[in-house]
């Protein structure tokens, strides 16, 4: 094809259909569709809201397949809630590590109480000494974007804690200050 053969398209999708297979915004919607991130196959609690159990389900199914995922939701999104919903999936029988901010740490517990999810929880300052919570082979961190100086000790223990674990990361501010935060 010579490029001056070549001519504007208004509807390019409409191009690839053949008559009767599909109206260009079906084929859109299906491809948006397909492009969401997978979702498993688990039952959230009846705690959360429809859009949280969504986020749940997507969170479950990046966790199994990469052994971890990133909750980056604005504040105030019941991204605490999400996360012990995880707990409570994915380990029921075991408690699960949490590390907080310190100002944090007595807000997880008590959530985690109300919920009937078990907990270790241990804080960031805590992590910077090296003493870290014990518990099953998922471990949630919440303010994850305190964990992104790879110089930092409480990056290099909790790196350490963290091998062998799945994990969970919680942010409301994945990138603080340019891309490679995130």
């Amino acid at each position: 094809i010579r490029a001056e053969a070549l001519r504007h398209v208004a509807e390019p999708l409409a191009t690839a259909l053949r008559a009767g297979e599909a109206a260009p915004r079906e084929v859109v919607r299906a491809l948006v569709e397909m492009l969401q991130p997978p979702e498993a196959d688990v039952e959230p609690p009846a705690w959360l809201c429809p859009e949280q159990r969504v986020l749940v389900r997507r969170c479950a199914a990046a966790i199994a397949r990469h052994g971890g995922a990133l909750l980056a939701e604005p504040v105030g999104a019941g991204k605490t809630w999400m996360a012990l919903a995880l707990a409570r999936i994915l380990q029921p029988d075991v408690p699960t590590p949490v590390l907080v901010p310190a100002p944090l740490r007595r807000q997880w517990l008590r959530i985690a109480a109300d919920l009937g999810v078990r907990v270790e929880v241990g804080t960031h300052a805590a992590a910077s000494r090296g003493r870290l919570p014990e518990g099953g082979r998922l471990a949630i961190i919440d303010e994850s974007q305190h964990f992104r100086t790879p110089g930092a000790r409480r990056y290099l223990h909790t790196a350490r804690w963290l091998v062998g674990r799945r994990a969970l990361l919680l942010s409301a501010t994945p990138v603080v200050n340019r891309l490679d935060d995130l």
